[in-house]
């Protein structure tokens, strides 16, 4: 399979199969459980213990048997090795998994760095997340709903890495300014009494969230384009003529 035959999976879609992944999974901790203690009430505890474990390693024995997992799979989304023919081994699918689980959503983000659109636990398990092959076939049109390799000819751009820890120097940064600020008007607020009232401290909680979550997102975008200091990116032709200089 060549690169240009490649769509990969857009951030949006893979946040939703991961929705879908979650909702699928607590829909299992919350029903299996219940089946084991009515099956086995005597050995309920052995029982459940074994059911978090195979839980534990559902979504990797998905992913290297059939190459994706449930949510995956219903959104057209399949995980496949870097050498593009195979599936991703057992070991490394339970390597992905705890780096998945560990990271979070800033594993996730490094999609906006990485060329070919993998996050953190796709670089460790050395995988590709792409539309599925099988369902392009059967609806050429879906593959538009994909992504190619993220190229720009125009300018050079620092290490993936070094984006990606300047987003995190400056995410840090940032936050601890905003707390700062939030902590500010929060004494503001308890001292004026606003906060006393349960409705307006829901509200107050929200708005705090989403400020945050603005943060994330906008100082990983900043960095991945090489807008931030500390890795921006250089024009091709800048660079050029420094270098005949």
């Amino acid at each position: 399979m060549n690169n240009s035959d490649i769509r990969y999976a857009p951030l949006p879609r893979r946040i939703k199969a991961g929705l879908l992944d979650t909702l699928i999974f607590l829909s299992l901790l919350i029903v299996v459980p219940a089946i084991i203690i009515d099956i086995f009430p005597d050995q309920s505890r052995y029982a459940t213990i074994l059911m978090l474990f195979t839980l534990f390693l559902l979504e990797p024995l998905l992913i290297r048997y059939l190459g994706s997992t449930l949510g995956q799979y219903a959104l057209g989304v399949e995980v496949i090795s870097t050498n593009k023919e195979k599936r991703c081994p057992l070991l490394l699918s339970v390597l992905r998994y705890i780096a998945k689980v560990t990271l979070g959503s800033f594993s996730l983000i490094f999609m906006l760095f990485s060329k070919k659109h993998q996050a953190i636990h796709d670089h460790i398990a050395n995988t590709l997340v792409i539309l599925s092959r099988k369902k392009i076939v059967r609806d050429p049109d879906f593959a538009a709903v994909g992504v190619y390799e993220q190229e720009d000819c125009k300018h050079i751009y620092p290490s993936a890495m070094r984006r990606f820890f300047v987003f995190i120097f400056w995410y840090a940064l940032v936050l601890i300014i905003a707390s700062s600020l939030i902590n500010i008007v929060t004494i503001v607020l308890v001292s004026n009494n606003m906060l006393a009232k349960e409705q307006y401290v829901i509200i107050y909680e929200i708005i705090t969230r989403i400020i945050f979550f603005t943060i994330f997102l906008v100082t990983a975008i900043l960095a991945s384009k090489g807008s931030l200091y500390g890795a921006r990116k250089k024009e091709v032709e800048t660079i050029s003529v420094s270098a005949k200089i």
